[in-house]
């Protein structure tokens, strides 16, 4: 792989930081993973995403602060 990155739902948006050690202490409710491959000579970002099924955060109940 040449670059990999995540970014995590918090339930209104994708944020590139989570922060599990604070006092939000919640998983977000998804994490989706981007990355681009080495020998890719057209530099494709391929993506997915990684449901959290036991993660409580939603549009109705959003991670405000972490």
């Amino acid at each position: 792989m040449r670059r990999i990155g995540f970014q995590f739902w918090d339930g209104t948006e994708w944020d590139p930081n989570w922060d599990t050690t604070t006092e939000a202490r919640r998983l977000p409710a998804a994490v989706m993973v981007s990355y681009t491959l080495t020998g890719d000579s057209a530099n494709t970002t391929h993506m997915f995403v990684v449901p959290i099924l036991t993660s409580n955060v939603n549009a109705l109940s959003p991670v405000t602060e972490q």
